[in-house]
C-alpha cells in the first residue's frame, strides 16, 4: 500500500548505556508489526526513538519523508500517532476536552471504541483526573487510534484492560490496518498479538557499552 515507516540503524544511547543498537525495520502500509522481548530489551524506547521523545541516530522515515530530527508535535502533524503504558495525561480537562484537543478533524471513531470498550457511552463530561487506570489506559488508545494516521503506534495498549475492552481494541486496529494504516504494537500478551500481528520482531537486551 505505499511506504509506511521505516528504521534504519536506529540506535539510542542514554547515559552511556546502549538502549537500541543498529535496528532497522520497515512496515508497510496496512502491515501490523508485533515488537516484543524482555524488560530492558529497549520496546518502548524504540517508539519513544521514533516519536522523538529520546535522541537517536540512524534514519526515521514516515511515508517516505524523513522525519528524524523533527520536533514530536511535527512528527504527529505528518500522521504519527502514539499511546503510552501511563494512559491519558492527567489534568484539569475533562474527557470530552481532551478528545477534541486530540482530535480536532473528527472524534467518532474515538467516541464508538470507548462505548464498545465500556459497553455503555462514555462520559464526556467527567474529568480525566477522576478516571481509573484502566479507563485512563483505554482512554489513551482511543487518542491514538481515534483518526487515520500513518502509523500508530501502541505500547502495551491491553494492560490491565478486561476482554470487552481487548476486543474493541482489536476491531479497531484491524480496521486501520485495512485502510493502509502501519500499526506497530509493542505488548508483553502474545495472545493478543497473535489475533493481530502480521510479523512479529523480538528484541533482546543490547549489551551494556559505553557510548
Amino acid at each position: 500500500m505505499g511506504e509506511g515507516l521505516e528504521l534504519e540503524q536506529l540506535r539510542v544511547v542514554v547515559d552511556g548505556r546502549v538502549l537500541v543498537e543498529g535496528l532497522s525495520l520497515t512496515v508497510d502500509r496496512g502491515e501490523t508489526v508485533a515488537i516484543v522481548g524482555p524488560n530492558g530489551s529497549g520496546k518502548t524506547t524504540v517508539l519513544d526513538a521514533v516519536c522523538g521523545l529520546v535522541a537517536s541516530s540512524g534514519a526515521i522515515r514516515l511515508g517516505g519523508e524523513d522525519i528524524h530530527g523533527l520536533r514530536p508535535a511535527v512528527r504527529a502533524a505528518r500522521g504519527l500517532a502514539r499511546s503510552f503504558q501511563t494512559g491519558a495525561p492527567v489534568g484539569t480537562l475533562r474527557v470530552g476536552e481532551l478528545v477534541d484537543l486530540a482530535l480536532p478533524d473528527g472524534a467518532a471513531p474515538a467516541w464508538a471504541l470507548l462505548a464498545s470498550a465500556f459497553g455503555r457511552p462514555f462520559e464526556g463530561r467527567r474529568p480525566v483526573g477522576e478516571l481509573s487506570t484502566g479507563q485512563r489506559r483505554m482512554l489513551d488508545v482511543a487518542l491514538a487510534v481515534g483518526g487515520t494516521p500513518v502509523a500508530v503506534l501502541l505500547d502495551e495498549p491491553v494492560a490491565v484492560l478486561d476482554g470487552r475492552a481487548r476486543d474493541a481494541i482489536a476491531a479497531r486496529l484491524i480496521e486501520l490496518a485495512g485502510g493502509g494504516t502501519c500499526v506497530v504494537v509493542v505488548e508483553h500478551d502474545r495472545d493478543f498479538v497473535s489475533r493481530l500481528a502480521t510479523r512479529v520482531v523480538e528484541l533482546a537486551a543490547p549489551d551494556e557499552v559505553a557510548a
